[in-house]
């Protein structure tokens, strides 16, 4: 499952590369092509816009976090996190908020627990449907 999953994946990546993901004008989110956005659907994967801060954070200190998308140093700090395991996982470690396929350094799908370092010199770290991250 993982590797079709991977296979689908880097077809949508083609097609929102081909469809303009990035959003236009002054909007601050992206917008995805109806062409990414349909194979998104038929494949049963989720397309979000980036928005840094978004969801739980763990910059008051703690070492766990939710969902969402976050800035690394002010939101969530550089190290090594576990998730909870949650079926339908996906993270990437980022280094902007562009919405581009070019800001993803690395990501991965997981319907299990998943160890993840997000680097000091990475700009964001997104979480969909992972649970709770807790530092290790």
């Amino acid at each position: 499952m993982d590797r079709w999953r991977s296979v689908a994946a880097g077809a949508l990546v083609g097609a929102v590369v081909l469809t303009g993901c990035g959003g236009g004008g002054s909007s601050s989110q992206p917008s995805f092509g109806s062409a990414a956005s349909q194979a998104a659907k038929s494949l049963g994967i989720k397309l979000h816009p980036i928005t840094p801060g978004a969801g739980g954070s763990a910059s008051d200190g703690s070492s766990s976090f939710g969902d969402g998308t976050f800035r690394v140093g002010s939101d969530v700090q550089p190290g090594t996190y576990e998730s909870s395991g949650q079926s339908g996982c996906y993270w990437a470690r980022l280094s902007g908020f562009s919405g581009q396929v070019s800001d993803v350094i690395a990501n991965g799908n997981s319907d299990g627990p998943v160890v993840v370092t997000i680097e000091a010199g990475d700009a964001g770290f997104q979480s969909d449907g992972c649970g709770t991250w807790q530092g290790q």
